[in-house]
């Protein structure tokens, strides 16, 4: 166990032990509830039927191979086990990374220091996580040179998460650095990158993922959700983001790898620097964006560094170095343990109060909720249909706009009326929670961050007369 060795578990350590703190989200909950349904009817249902606004409405899911999968994790282990293969996915996607990063431990150890950080916002109970994982393995195939592997693990990804299409940018950007490095096209990776594209076709949406997939994005961008915004120039969480985007260009322009090109070392830095406007354009693209920045600038550093350069000895201690792994070993299991046994709140399994599920369930139908509490519900109260959920894909553009108009301004009267609401699940103390309140409705539920309001029949009829 050297010093060298010891940083390099020590640091698999921290981040095993920070992804098994990756909470249960808002969509965490509807995958389940999708992954289900797959398992109950052993078919893909590409219609709405968790909503009564849209009911029965075209919902491309393009992630139904990983609702399986989270579901299965959770019918064997709940919440816990599924907790713990994210974290595993997280871990297996930075030990790739370690394997494609060249040069002295220190370098790695804190380039992935610094990566890992924003890295992080995409850690969570969600499909998101196995594109990380994804991305790290197309980098490896890529720089092994392993090709004929591609098409099937484009098959794969693209029937688990629709950031399949973020492999393609990887793609592109390896087929330009091996033009580069070979001064002619690559024809025979151009061929297994149009067998990708092919791929990517066998799945339930067939050659309509092509399609679906950017007008997913073009409808969510104008809903102002953060994940889709562009990463803050200020905000501490992007900042090593910017340190390493930085990097990245000014070691590209100081090297300037095209007029030397190394055999195949190219390659993660034509994926970087194909994935980099994707991850300026969306905070959501930066995490896949580290995967690949970290090699990518260790291979420029490397390049640079004198070829007879070498590292001092020094005295090792490796019964101190086990001893040290050893202990942090322990106080990451007991603190993962801990919190996992006594269910911290901060891992998000338990979001709504038993108190709100009550009062839900004895509330009239129809019901109103926002984009953010639909999952929970679509979950927690089966038998109930939401107003609104994050899917996104089966609700027209306009009644989502008209949610959030409606949150924001308090004016929920015509709204309401087109839908017959009867019910209305809303954070508490909001410009909508007060004025339902003001206008009689009855609060059958009031908590720190949500409330439950009903209305009879004959207030809503009356009302509407008037």
């Amino acid at each position: 166990m050297s010093f060298e060795r010891l940083g390099t578990a020590l640091l698999f350590l921290s981040i095993a032990v920070a992804a098994c703190f990756s909470p249960a989200q808002n969509d965490t909950w509807w995958h389940l509830r999708a992954g289900e349904d797959i398992w109950t009817h052993h078919a893909v249902d590409l219609r709405d039927h968790y909503s009564h606004t849209a009911d029965g409405a075209y919902w491309p899911n393009h992630e139904w191979l990983s609702q399986t999968l989270i579901f299965a994790g959770y019918r064997l282990g709940g919440l816990p086990l599924l907790t713990a293969l994210v974290a595993a996915l997280v871990v297996g996607a930075w030990w790739v990374v370690w394997q494609l990063t060249p040069g002295a431990g220190v370098l790695r150890l804190a380039l992935f220091a610094f990566a890992t950080i924003p890295s992080s916002i995409a850690w969570s109970l969600r499909p998101q996580v196995l594109t990380l994982f994804m991305i790290a393995l197309t980098g490896l195939v890529l720089v092994r040179r392993w090709h004929l592997l591609l098409p099937p693990l484009f098959l794969i990804w693209a029937n688990l998460h629709a950031g399949v299409m973020l492999g393609f940018a990887v793609l592109g950007g390896a087929l330009l650095a091996a033009a580069v490095d070979e001064r002619r096209w690559p024809v025979r990776l151009g061929v297994i990158v149009g067998c990708c594209v092919a791929a990517t076709m066998l799945t339930p949406l067939g050659p309509s993922l092509w399609t679906e997939v950017p007008a997913t994005l073009a409808r969510t961008r104008p809903y102002g959700i953060m994940e889709w915004q562009a990463p803050g120039l200020l905000e501490p969480l992007f900042a090593p983001f910017w340190f390493l985007a930085a990097a990245l260009v000014t070691s590209i322009l100081a090297v300037r790898p095209w007029r030397e090109p190394q055999t195949h070392a190219g390659t993660m830095i034509g994926a970087a620097l194909a994935m980099l406007p994707l991850a300026l354009s969306s905070g959501r693209n930066v995490p896949p964006f580290m995967l690949l920045a970290v090699p990518a600038i260790a291979v420029l550093w490397s390049s640079r560094a004198p070829a007879d350069r070498r590292t001092p000895t020094r005295r090792e201690h490796p019964l101190l170095n086990t001893a040290i792994l050893g202990f942090f070993g322990v106080v990451g299991v007991a603190t993962v343990g801990y919190t996992w046994i006594s269910q911290s709140p901060r891992l998000g399994w338990h979001p709504l109060p038993p108190q709100a599920i009550t009062a839900l369930e004895a509330c009239p139908e129809p019901l109103y909720n926002r984009y953010d509490e639909g999952g929970y519900l679509i979950w927690f109260l089966p038998k109930r249909k939401v107003f609104l959920d994050s899917r996104q894909d089966p609700y027209p553009s306009t009644l989502v706009q008209a949610q959030i108009q409606a949150e924001a301004s308090g004016n929920y009267e015509e709204l309401f009326d087109q839908y017959a609401i009867r019910c209305a699940f809303v954070a508490t103390d909001t410009p909508i929670a007060r004025r339902l309140a003001a206008d009689g409705w009855n609060e059958t539920y009031k908590g720190p961050a949500w409330s439950v309001l009903t209305r009879d029949a004959f207030r809503r009829v009356t009302h509407k007369d008037d």
